[in-house]
């Protein structure tokens, strides 16, 4: 636990926001959220050391074991932070194993019901409140195979959004506890809406959506901070990027844009063609230490990086027969490797860096632009103990081509099938 939390660390920002400050009430409350974090640092060992791929196996199973029990033995609702937190965890779980996405999908899946169910205690409904289903929940967190159809998976016996649709807006009141939860969510669900398999689309909510149901609680300033983005102990200054990722995500995988959805991805390129702001204020520079600096001036090129690689996906998307060596994409590659070369080789931030990453990668087509996207990749495994850092190079090694396979380039961005064995 002492390496996996601070590798999900991925904001300079108050104690109250971190993971570890969260997690380690949690750890008196819940058994089964124990059980969660070991088995959560035992995947994290396997980079180091992979014979612990079999207790990183036992330590699961057992996990879910004692998380079904304690379901079931106690007076478990849905509404514990514990809970959530813990399936946040499983999700990441299977990124740092190198599974594949689908049990990544189910756990985002299961965690996005018990944030809907949250918007109950946050807009105060005067409705009667729907009862968590537990066996639906057991039996879809540990499915029989990963082939499980969730599209009718409903862990509540009420449809949350019609009673949300018709219930007044008032002003939420968010816990630190519930903003690093959503802020977790937002990032993974944005990255997930990648990769994620065709029949997982309906099993999660559209970014379209997502974004409008829970703007209010990602960005209402919890604590009095010098910069308002660090109130986002995950995305920080890459907070409305991210939301333009997930909407990039989306889009891209219609196959025939047209109507609406060609309008929104037309509005949203025009987006990603502005650039967020870049520089800290001089008063940042003045008040706090080079250390502190660095991080936020991380956070910064981060949002930077997201945005040029959404520009390259959404660029991709609407003009399908273009190239990687278009112009205006291998602009956007040289200020994605700029802006890397500003932030730290090893640095937790590194944590919310894979899908821009990933997409600027496969636009690469100058050897020195490729080894260093390869060079940060690996960086990127070896400071988080990741395993889908090896999955991003085999997808580089589709896009940049190998022996005598022909380069795919930014092809690889619209190919169902190779996007669908990443799980990052």
């Amino acid at each position: 636990m002492e390496g996996f939390l601070p590798s999900i660390s991925s904001q300079y920002t108050v104690a109250e926001l971190l993971p570890a400050g969260l997690a380690i009430p949690m750890l008196m409350v819940s058994s089964a959220f124990r059980e969660v974090c070991f088995t959560c640092g035992a995947s994290y060992l396997i980079w180091k050391n992979p014979s612990m791929v079999s207790v990183a196996d036992r330590r699961y199973l057992r996990c879910l074991r004692i998380l079904f029990q304690e379901i079931n033995s106690q007076n478990v609702d849905g509404s514990e932070d514990w809970l959530l937190f813990g399936i946040l965890n499983l999700s990441l779980r299977e990124k740092y194993y190198g599974a594949s996405n689908t049990k990544c999908t189910m756990h985002l899946t299961a965690a996005y019901q018990l944030l809907r169910q949250r918007q109950w205690k946050w807009l105060n409904i005067q409705k009667s409140q729907p009862k968590f289903d537990k066996i639906k929940f057991e039996n879809f967190i540990n499915p029989d195979s990963d082939d499980l159809d969730a599209n009718n998976f409903v862990i509540f016996n009420r449809e949350l959004s019609d009673l949300f649709s018709s219930s007044p807006k008032t002003q939420i009141k968010v816990t630190p506890n519930e903003r690093y939860m959503i802020d977790s969510f937002a990032y993974n669900y944005a990255a997930e809406l990648l990769v994620c398999k065709d029949d997982a689309l309906a099993k999660l909510p559209s970014p379209f959506d997502f974004f409008d149901d829970f703007r209010e609680a990602m960005s209402v300033a919890l604590f009095p901070l010098p910069l308002d983005w660090m109130n986002n102990p995950i995305l920080g200054a890459a907070r409305d990027a991210y939301e333009l990722a997930a909407k990039a995500s989306y889009v891209s995988r219609f196959t025939r844009l047209e109507g609406i959805m060609l309008e929104k991805a037309q509005e949203l390129y025009k987006q990603a063609s502005s650039s967020l702001c870049s520089n800290l204020p001089s008063f940042i520079y003045d008040s706090e230490s080079k250390a502190t600096c660095t991080h936020l001036r991380s956070s910064l090129m981060v949002g930077e990086i997201v945005m040029r690689s959404c520009h390259i996906l959404l660029r991709k998307t609407l003009n399908r027969s273009i190239n990687s060596d278009d112009e205006v994409i291998q602009r956007d590659v040289r200020i994605v490797i700029e802006c890397l070369k500003l932030i730290p080789e090893y640095h937790n931030i590194s944590c919310i860096m894979p899908w821009p990453v990933t997409v600027a990668a496969s636009a690469a087509i100058h050897p020195t632009d490729q080894a260093f996207f390869q060079r940060r990749t690996l960086a990127i495994g070896d400071q988080l103990h990741t395993r889908y850092a090896y999955q991003m190079l085999d997808l580089y090694a589709k896009a940049w081509g190998t022996g005598k396979k022909k380069p795919m380039g930014c092809d690889v961005l619209l190919d169902r099938e190779l996007l669908e064995k990443v799980c990052f």
